[in-house]
């Protein structure tokens, strides 16, 4: 990008200048995939299985206008500020995402199943603190689904949870078979993101 365009685009930022620009960009034939409704697909194919090399393998994205503007800032009271939206143990946080990191054989996927029965029944089930009910949906890519499933009765066992106590508000299940499936984003050779639309949808 040129000093002139960069320039341009930084200059459309500060208020009360007009919107930005729309940018387009285009790769070459050579491009071994295209996007198809925000999602990454595979090179058109002849009918005998190998790649056609016709101008339809360009990738061409149109980006949005720019419309973030630049606006003068003045902190509100600390009273009007809401506070965060935690949704159990000051870990999950709404409109955020969370992690934990730790070494292998740490119970780190204990620990979420246990986190999850506590959303369930609505008590955290170390402490016996009450908590607000939560859903949640367990996807583990890493165990088939009996690993999954054992971890899951060892937690009952150990807490005496009933099927009526989580039936609708856990939902765990081995992806580990449709992993690829899942990807929710990828990267192309020019360092553009490109979201898995039609997975989002499928979620949301």
């Amino acid at each position: 990008m040129s000093g002139q365009c960069m320039a341009k685009q930084v200059h459309n930022l500060i208020p009360g200048d007009p919107p930005g620009i729309t940018v387009t960009k285009h790769e070459s034939k050579s491009a071994s995939k295209r996007v198809v409704d925000g999602v990454v697909g595979e090179k058109d194919r002849t009918s005998n299985g190998h790649a056609s090399d016709h101008t339809d393998d360009t990738r061409i994205v149109s980006f949005p206008p720019i419309t973030f503007k630049i606006k003068p800032y003045r902190c509100p009271p600390a009273k009007d500020i809401p506070p965060r939206p935690w949704v159990y143990r000051k870990h999950y946080l709404r409109l955020a995402v969370s992690a934990t990191i730790a070494a292998p054989g740490r119970c780190k996927t204990t620990y979420k199943i246990i986190d999850a029965f506590s959303g369930a029944v609505g008590k955290n089930l170390i402490t016996g603190e009450p908590v607000e009910r939560f859903k949640t949906l367990h996807l583990n890519a890493e165990e088939p689904q009996s690993e999954l499933d054992l971890r899951v009765a060892a937690v009952r066992q150990r807490y005496g949870i009933e099927d009526h106590q989580y039936e609708g508000w856990f939902f765990p299940q081995s992806v580990k078979a449709e992993i690829a499936q899942l990807k929710m984003a990828t990267k192309t050779r020019s360092g553009q993101i490109l979201i898995n639309q039609p997975l989002v949808r499928h979620f949301i």
